[in-house]
């Protein structure tokens, strides 16, 4: 957590007027904003499974980000949308912005993967199939270069 603050610096002044006189101002030194080192808060194991649980449904419990599921890998995510323009006036250049935060697998994760993608509309629409493709290929190499559906297929004939 970083301290908020609205000081970059106080410029240096000198005296005003002459002592003694009604409209004299003392001079001060000049100065800038010391930054502290940001404080950590840790998060609590309850607050960490109401996270990662909520992250896990957008994606395997169908949330917003259902279409990107991969069958056997579990990815946990957050789609977003970050608004440019009035409503109305959400068109072409100005069309909202597309996000989505994620990691895998949900429950022990190895990758995260972010997408933000400029002027394009709702993040589970455009963002989340984005990080599909990257989470695709990461699986497959995992396995040997076996696209995902074939390794799931391959786990289940396993069984």
């Amino acid at each position: 957590m970083y301290v908020p603050h609205f000081l970059k610096e106080f410029k240096p002044i000198g005296p005003i007027g002459e002592e003694g006189e009604p409209n004299y101002i003392e001079g001060r030194p000049g100065f800038k904003y010391q930054a502290t080192e940001p404080k950590i808060i840790k998060m609590t194991d309850a607050q960490n499974e109401v996270m990662v649980k909520g992250m896990w449904g957008v994606v395997q419990g169908g949330g917003t980000a259902a279409r990107i599921a991969i069958p056997g890998f579990e990815i946990a995510g957050k789609t977003g949308t970050a608004q440019v323009a009035e409503v109305g006036k959400d068109v072409g250049a100005k069309k909202d912005h597309a996000w989505f935060v994620s990691f895998a697998p949900a429950y022990k994760p190895e990758i995260a993967v972010i997408a933000l993608i400029e002027n394009v509309g709702f993040g589970g629409s455009h963002a989340a199939p984005a990080v599909k493709g990257v989470y695709e290929a990461y699986v497959a190499k995992k396995n040997g270069g076996v696209p995902p559906s074939e390794a799931d297929r391959e786990q289940v004939a396993k069984r």
